[in-house]
Formats: C-alpha cells, structure tokens, sequence
C-alpha cells in the first residue's frame, strides 16, 4: 500500500511537467507579443527589426526562437557589412549565444564590435559591449576579468555621459558579480543601490526588477528580513512587464530566504505558490530550481519520501530539458550543415563561371589593349611628323618676328632718347627764361630806383616772387620721377619748402603740415595746384603772421570716387587773425580764380577769424 502511494504521488507532481510540450505551453502576454513580432518578420529585409526581436525574445527567455531568428538573419548580413547595425545584431547575437553557452563565438563577436565601436567613436554602443562582456565572463564564472571591465568602464572620465540605462546596467552586473562571487555583500548592496538611482527615475523596469533582486540576494545571505520587501518589489515590477519567469523567481527566492533563516513551513508555503503561478507555463528551468528547493524544505520538516520524491522530479526536468536542447541542436547544426554545403556547392560553381568569364574577359582586354596600342602608336607617328614641319615653320617666323621686333624696339629706344633729349632742352630753356626774366627785371629796378615810389617798388617786387614762385614750381614738377603723375604729399611738402623762403623770417619756425596720402595728381593739374598753393604761400607770408607768435600752414588734398568719376579736394589754411576785406589779395586773388577755372573747379573762402580756402574739382 505504501508503495502505492508514492507511485501516484510521484505521477501527481510529474504529470504538470510532462503534459505541458513547449508547443502546448500557455504563453504570457509578453511572450505571445513577442512571437508575433517574430511571425511579422517573414520576408522582411531590416536588420535592426531582426535585432530588436532577437534581443526581445532572449530577455524573454525565448532562446530558440532568438536563435532561430539569427539564422533567418543571416544572408542579411552581407548587405549592410561594416555598419552600426551590423554591429549592434553582432552585439545582440553575441549575448544570446553567451545564455546558449556557445562561448567562442559570443566572445569573437563582442571583440569584433567593440573594436569597431572604439574605432568610431561610438561611446553609448560601447558602454553596452563591456557590460555584455561582463556578463558573458560572469556567466562563464570568470569573475575577475568581468570585474576588471566593468571597473574600467565605472572609472572612466565619459562614464558620466552615457545613458542612465548603461550606467544602471553597469551597476548592476557589477553588484551580480560580487554577490555571485561572495566577495564583498556590503560592496554588492551599494552597487544596486547605485543602479537604481539610474533606473528608478527613468522608470527602467528590467534593471529595476534585476537590482531588486540583488539587494534582496544580498540581504538574504545576511540574514536581514528586508530581503523579503525587496524581493517583493521585484514581482511588482515584473508583473507589470508580464514576465511570468522572473516573478516566479521572485516568490521562489522570498522561499530561499525563509530556508535561510530556518523558517521552513513559511518557505514552503512561498516555494508551493511559485510552483503554481508556473504552472500553465513551460518553464523546466525554473521548475528544476523550484523542485530542488521544494525537496530541501521537505527534508528539513522530515517528510524523507516527499523530498526524494521531488528531487528524482527536479532530475527528470534536468534530463528532459538537456535532451530537447540536444536534439533541438542537433537539427539546427543538421540544417546549418546542409545550408554550408548547398552555399559552398553554389560558391565552387559560381567561381568556376567566375574563372571562365575572367579568362575571356582577360584575353578581350589584351586584344583591345593591342589594337588601341596599334593606333596610338600610328597617330603618334603622325603627330611628330605634323609636329615636327611645324616646329621648323615656327622657328623661321619666330625668327623674322624677332629681327622685326629688334628693330622696332631700337626704333622706340631712339625715340624715347630723343624725347628724352627734348624735354631736357626744354626744361634748360625754361629755367634759363624765368632766371633772364627775373634778371631783366632786377636790373630795371635797379635803374629806375630813384624815381620809383614805395608802391611801384612793392609791385616789382611782388611781380618777382611770382616769378620766383613760377621757377619753383617748375623745377619741383619736373625734379618728379614720373614726368606725367606726381605724389600730392612728396610734391607739396617741397614745394612749400621752397616757397615759405620767399617772405622772410619770423620770431618763430614756420610750421607746415601736408596731409595727402597716397593721393596721385596729372602733371596740368599739379601745375595748377603748386600755382594757387604760391600765391595763398605768399599772401599768408605777407599778411597772416603780422601779430602770429607761431605760423603755422596746413594743406590737405584728398581724393575719392563718387559718380563713376575722381573727386579731388584741395585746403588750405593758416591760423592768422584773417580779414573782412577780400579785395587784399588783389592780383594774387584773380589769379586764383583764373587756376579754378582752368581746373573747372569750385571754390570756397573764409576768412573770419582766420583764413581757410577749399577748391574741388572733377578728374576726367
């Protein structure tokens, strides 16, 4: 009888397990929208829609479909090589294949992209690759080097610019792996602690969930009843999510924490009700935990045969679980097989095609590259012969053309000697002229002194500062280096040099400003200018600096564009007591105005408290 017991018993708690298939599993609400994400995909052409489901259906511990997923997205691949979203499925596919423990090609995948994140510049993509890292060596046990990526990652000086997700991320594993490892409790709580500073004002409810947990874990090994509360607010939060699996754990561990402080009755009672929010779901993983757990509680309340009863329980779902990830491998490396072979057949064929049309292709090029060498060669021929009759033609015009413009060039280097030549003689002669005139003039004076009076004598004189004035401006204007422009400030400033000597000395220095920069004037007009510029010199010199302490003379010549045409503007002014009566300058006066006139320009007076003359005119 007592055997009859236990065979139904062992079939009571057996039967959950073996009449749910993964086929026949009552799927959660996360779970059935997951997979209907995975049946949209179907001819679908977007990688980064194959890598947002794959990494969907591995947080939902839906690793088959996942996997499968990467192989439909395989031929994909190609087309986007030595992209961000090549990478980032890369990445993707690595952390799947960490769970399915396929180890080598996890790692050799987050090397690739990590490499070419780190090549880029992409800091975000990268935070996420070594907190993958991490967790591919913790899930390999291989806890110094995930602590060694996750401290080089929390330490460095950009940590800070990341996504508050990595950042809770990092956290987190980093507090998994001490907690893991039972290296330091205190340093895994305030990991977690740190994480959901990150997460919590986001509202990131995995990492929330996941860190929960951690400080649950931790304080459970320490024996703190607020490990309870935490686990409870791990099943909070993946209730909203729907993640069936993870609340389960949830309630599973609140048992394990009860087991540790020896409260077994309460720690079946919290292991009894995992069980059954499990139960409409396939889930052998946790069901293996679950009844493990279950037969340890039994055996510390001594019910011996119950405990046996769900540890052989816990073996089945082991053994019912590695063979249909077995078989299921087996297939999948089965079909990956005959896809090598097919694709390695199509690849032997193509190159053979490949090899053919290279050789025709090759023997085409050589043919063509002969007949265009062919024709090249016969056009050049042509082209040095044309070229070379050429050449000799060209040398004899060029020849002629160079005796020709010899002689054109003596003939114009004789002309300008000639010139040259002419002005010269011309310029003696004027000089000679004004310098007879002036003795002729000094003579008579000199003979007709008794009977002249004051007033005829200042008249001779007055007539030979004007001449002296003239000889002056002659020999500034042509002392030029270019006998048809002059420089407006060189040519004022000797000039006035020259003429503030004709009206005698003063108790003072006479003081002389010219401002005319880089102002250029025609030689008629220069003229003109050193014209008016000695009679305004020698009315200032004779009526200005009577009373004057210091003379001072200023001139200013200006220039500039207005209308399409030059606008030149001459000044003159001196700081003497100035005068109401214009009639003073007299003759020196209608000279002026006959110089304006020549220069067509206007002309302004002011002579109230000083004396100040303007004149502008237009250039042609």
């Amino acid at each position: 009888m007592k055997r009859v017991f236990v065979f139904f018993f062992f079939i009571l708690i057996s039967f959950p397990l073996l009449a749910i298939k993964p086929g026949r599993a009552k799927l959660s609400p996360a779970e059935r929208n997951q997979r209907q994400l995975i049946e949209s995909l179907d001819k679908s052409d977007d990688l980064s829609a194959f890598t947002n489901a794959i990494d969907g259906a591995t947080n939902l511990g839906l690793y088959n479909e996942a996997d499968s997923l990467a192989d439909v997205a395989q031929p994909l691949l190609k087309k986007v090589s030595d992209s961000l979203s090549y990478f980032e499925h890369l990445r993707v596919k690595a952390r799947l294949y960490t769970i399915l423990n396929r180890y080598t090609q996890a790692l050799v995948f987050f090397r690739r992209a990590l490499v070419y994140y780190q090549r880029a510049g992409y800091w975000e993509q990268e935070g996420h690759v070594m907190v993958n890292l991490a967790e591919f060596y913790r899930s390999a046990r291989q806890y110094p080097q995930a602590q060694m990526e996750l401290s080089y990652l929390i330490n460095h000086p950009e940590f800070e610019d990341l996504s508050n997700l990595v950042k809770a991320i990092a956290y987190h594993r980093f507090a998994a792996v001490l907690n893991e490892s039972k290296q330091d409790l205190d340093s895994a709580i305030f990991l977690s602690l740190k994480s959901l500073s990150y997460s919590e004002p986001d509202s990131l409810l995995d990492e929330m969930g996941t860190s929960y947990l951690e400080l649950g874990d931790a304080y459970r090994k320490k024996k703190e009843v607020r490990a309870v509360s935490y686990f409870e607010k791990a099943f909070e939060v993946f209730k909203k999510q729907e993640r069936i699996h993870y609340m389960c754990n949830s309630i599973r561990l609140i048992s394990a924490y009860y087991v540790t402080v020896e409260q077994y009755e309460k720690a079946l009672v919290f292991v009894d009700s995992s069980l059954r929010l499990a139960a409409p779901y396939y889930l052998p993983g946790f069901y293996n935990l679950a009844y493990n757990r279950k037969a340890l509680i039994l055996y510390k309340l001594g019910r011996f045969e119950e405990a046996y009863l769900y540890r052989d329980s816990a073996a089945i779902v082991y053994r019912s679980e590695l063979q249909k990830r077995f078989s299921d491998e087996m297939a999948m490396q089965s079909r990956r097989f005959q896809t090598e072979m097919a694709t390695s057949r199509l690849r032997s064929l193509e190159s053979e095609r490949m090899q053919i049309l290279e050789e025709s292709r090759a023997k085409d090029q050589v043919r063509r590259f002969s007949l265009i060498l062919l024709i090249i060669l016969i056009l050049g021929l042509f082209g040095l012969y044309y070229f070379f009759t050429r050449l000799r033609r060209s040398k004899s015009h060029l020849e002629e053309s160079q005796k020709a413009l010899f002689g054109a060039n003596q003939e114009l280097l004789n002309t300008l000697s000639e010139k040259d030549g002419l002005i010269e003689e011309v310029h003696h002669r004027v000089k000679n002229n004004l310098q007879l005139i002036t003795s002729l003039i000094r003579v008579q004076q000199f003979q007709q002194q008794d009977q002249m009076t004051e007033e005829s004598r200042q008249m001779v004189n007055e007539i030979l500062n004007r001449v002296s004035a003239m000889a002056v401006v002659h020999e500034k204007l042509y002392a030029q280096q270019h006998i048809t422009q002059l420089r407006a400030r060189e040519y004022f400033s000797e000039l006035m040099e020259e003429l503030k000597t004709l009206g005698g000395t003063f108790s003072n220095p006479l003081e002389i400003e010219v401002v005319a920069e880089d102002v250029i004037l025609e030689v008629s007009q220069g003229i003109a200018l050193g014209m008016i510029l000695s009679e305004l010199v020698a009315n200032s010199l004779k009526y200005a600096f009577v009373m004057q302490g210091k003379p001072k003379i200023k001139i200013e010549v200006h220039k500039e564009f207005l209308e399409g045409r030059n606008r030149v503007e001459f000044s003159y002014e001196d700081n003497g007591k100035g005068y109401d009566d214009h009639s003073k300058m007299g003759m020196g006066n209608r000279l002026i105005m006959l110089f304006t006139r020549q220069l067509e320009g206007e002309s302004t007076l002011d002579t109230k408290d000083r004396f100040y003359f303007n004149l502008a005119y237009w250039e042609d």
